[in-house]
């Protein structure tokens, strides 16, 4: 009988402090804030798991990536099993992603193999929303959104899955509990179909999240954010009948979890409140994070006029095209003809009476 086995691990480790960390060890103050990641791979047969975790005591960002691939041949057939885990973690952003692969071959007899990859992060962090002295204790209520991004996808054998687990909790040192949790789990059952089964409750996907949540005005506000996502990948081919068979399950969440700011705060009888806030990590928990600036991807001419399509980022946004006759120096005004701004990330707009003419996208 003739066989060669291989096999191939890597991993990588980044971590970096971030300047409000930073000055917060030059002070001489302890940062509250924690952030943690956890990644893990593995194949069957072939090498263990292989698992990078790190829990920080301060705001810093953690970045892990780890990498494991098998092959073996034999006279009959091959298999091959690889997992992928990447993840990081920092105040205000998760980002996860997990992918899995199994292939079997055979002429004679039976081969089979697996794979998995199972990816973990969160951040801790205490915040205040401070208003006039007359609210102070007072109940009150907020806006949180929160962007959720990303694709699961699964193909293969009976068995194969990926998921994604979301849970963000947000408590008072007065007694309010609020707490966000879903999930959604794409497996392939007995027959070859593949079924979708919500977790925790509730079915959740891609998108803008916002809920009303409680709190009281000038009183601590402890906030944890916890993801999870997870790919099971296996593959079995036997002699009649099954001579190939190949699993990929994917959980694409590369922009996770971005905690998108805080709106809409009011007190006990519905009247709004303006608000400042402090976090121990020094992340501004009421702007969120920040927008990448978008890119436009398409330009095309349709009947109607001129169609454009650009990036998105997380959380609700607003956009408004403008337009110019040059790129330097030149005067930039809103593209006549449409209601700014727009919160979709495609418009038709009027064929522009200059040329040439230039466009770019402002993010409100």
């Amino acid at each position: 009988m003739n066989e060669s086995i291989s096999s191939k691990t890597s991993v990588r480790t980044f971590i970096t402090a971030t300047s409000a960390a930073c000055a917060l060890v030059l002070a001489g103050v302890t940062a509250q804030a924690t952030t943690f990641v956890n990644v893990s791979c593995q194949t069957s047969p072939g090498l263990g798991a292989i698992v990078l975790s790190s829990n920080s005591t301060s705001n810093v960002t953690l970045d892990f990536t780890a990498v494991t691939n098998y092959h073996a041949s034999y006279s009959y057939g091959t298999i091959d099993a690889s997992g992928t885990g990447w993840g990081t973690a920092q105040v205000g952003t998760l980002h996860l992603d997990a992918a899995a692969t199994a292939t079997a071959g055979v002429v004679a007899n039976y081969l089979g193999c697996q794979a998995t990859a199972d990816v973990q992060g969160s951040w801790d962090d205490h915040f205040t929303l401070n208003a006039a002295p007359a609210y102070s204790g007072q109940l009150g209520s907020m806006t949180v959104t929160i962007y959720v991004g990303g694709s699961l996808f699964v193909s293969g054998y009976y068995g194969a899955s990926t998921s994604f687990q979301f849970t963000s909790q947000l408590s008072d040192s007065a007694g309010t509990n609020n707490v966000l949790q879903g999930g959604k789990r794409l497996y392939v059952d007995s027959n070859g179909a593949v079924q979708t089964q919500p977790l925790d409750g509730l079915l959740l996907g891609p998108g803008i999240l916002q809920r009303t949540v409680y709190f009281h005005f000038g009183r601590s506000i402890y906030v944890k954010t916890y993801a999870h996502t997870s790919v099971y990948a296996d593959a079995n081919a036997y002699v009649p009948g099954h001579e190939y068979s190949d699993s990929e399950p994917t959980s694409d969440f590369g922009h996770t979890i971005v905690w998108s700011g805080i709106s809409d705060v009011r007190d006990a009888a519905g009247n709004p409140v303006t608000v400042t806030n402090v976090s121990d990590s020094g992340y501004d928990y009421l702007s969120g994070t920040a927008a990448e600036s978008p890119v436009i991807t398409r330009i095309q001419l349709v009947p109607q006029g001129l169609e454009l399509e650009w990036t998105t980022d997380a959380g609700p946004r607003s956009y408004t095209i403008e337009t110019s006759a040059s790129v330097i120096g030149g005067s930039w005004a809103s593209v006549a003809g449409v209601a700014w701004p727009i919160q979709a990330n495609t418009v038709v707009l009027p064929l522009p009476s200059q040329s040439p003419a230039f466009f770019r996208v402002k993010v409100q």
